[in-house]
């Protein structure tokens, strides 16, 4: 949300008492807030008390001027249903967007404060949306192992055609792989053979569940050039290096 009724001479408590975002940023991060008159950006916050365990909710302000986007966090990736809510918004169809669009701009026109503060910033909304000339390709074919596969543009994506037909052809990899990774993550490299095994017979690629774990002591990059030297024979088809996040 944004709060336009505050700026960055808007304050913060501080066990110190209060202090203004404009000295906060200054003080602290020798960060000199140029616009003082940009509205403030409302964030709610939930967080977990240690002790108890107990979720709370607050309210968060932050001076636009110095955020940044992040993008999605793996956690985030991993929830089905936050992109499953997100695709709504994301991959919506073109017509779709332009009544999205246009449905903005008319309210904008209809609320004498918002017009007003986008004029103070020397904004305005078209009154219309800009029309270009284009073209539409023709779903692109899946080239497999037993023809052809049309790819569906309405799913933006062919995982499905990949995992259930076979390839046109690929290395006879068997058990004849290389896992090099860290002490800690000796149980994600079984799960990953695991994965191998159970996909890629599906696929029409032959690996299995036994290829070769190296397990190294620290993450340094000189260990793993030492690992794979030290371990890749004539018969090793492929090497997979597991590396922690920082």
């Amino acid at each position: 949300a944004v709060v336009s009724t505050q700026s960055g001479h808007y304050g913060r408590e501080l066990r110190s008492g209060p202090i203004s975002y404009v000295d906060y940023y200054k003080n602290n991060y020798n960060l000199e807030i140029r616009d003082l008159n940009q509205p403030l950006l409302l964030s709610i916050v939930k967080t977990k008390d240690p002790g108890t365990g107990e979720r709370t909710e607050k309210q968060v302000h932050l001076v636009p001027e110095v955020c940044y986007m992040t993008g999605l966090t793996d956690q985030m990736r991993k929830n089905f249903k936050v992109m499953q809510d997100l695709a709504q918004y994301t991959k919506q169809d073109p017509e779709k967007k332009r009544r999205t669009l246009e449905e903005f701009r008319q309210t904008v026109e209809g609320s004498s404060e918002a017009t007003t503060l986008l004029q103070s910033w020397g904004l305005e909304v078209s009154p219309s949306i800009l029309e270009v000339d284009g073209r539409k390709l023709q779903p692109e074919q899946i080239l497999i192992k037993n023809g052809t596969f049309p790819c569906d543009a309405r799913k933006e994506s062919f995982d499905n055609i990949t995992r259930k037909n076979f390839v046109i052809q690929s290395v006879d990899i068997s058990n004849n792989y290389l896992i090099v990774c860290t002490s800690r993550d000796v149980t994600h490299s079984n799960t990953f053979k695991d994965t191998c095994a159970r996909v890629g017979p599906a696929c029409g690629i032959n690996i299995q569940a036994n290829g070769k774990v190296v397990s190294i002591n620290s993450d340094r990059a000189n260990d793993f050039i030492d690992a794979i030297r030290d371990n890749v024979t004539t018969d090793t088809k492929i090497v997979i290096c597991l590396v922690p996040k920082k």
